[in-house]
């Protein structure tokens, strides 16, 4: 008895052991449960740029995104962020122009990757 117990523990302890080593295949494709949202993008008066993304699904997801926002001259503005977004509810984000009366933004893109 003692002979079958010590083995099975051995046999379960090579296992979990080897199931520890895999983890770097588990986190090479854990990089691709992210996928993109779609996000609408609009500048207010040169002064603002407002983007939003929005949850199409019926679970929760985690999102985290890059607003781009460029200026009339080129300088580039950004802002970065993360949270979770329930069912049916947006996530916004801004990017204010630092000078909107001589250097206003002229474009704003926003990159949104989410995963359940």
């Amino acid at each position: 008895m003692l002979k079958a117990l010590l083995f099975i523990t051995l046999f379960f302890g090579s296992v979990m052991t080897e199931a520890n080593n895999s983890s770097p295949e588990l986190q090479s494709s854990e990089k691709f449960n992210w996928f993109n949202i779609q996000s609408e993008c609009y500048i207010e008066q040169g002064r603002i740029a407002f983007c939003q993304a929005c949850n199409p699904s019926f679970r929760p997801i985690f999102c985290r995104g890059r607003i781009e926002g460029r200026t009339y001259y080129g300088s580039w503005l950004n802002a970065h962020g993360a949270q979770w977004v329930q069912p049916g509810q947006c996530m916004t984000g801004q990017v204010y122009a630092r000078n909107p009366i001589y250097d206003p933004l002229v474009h704003a893109y926003a990159d949104i990757n989410c995963r359940y």
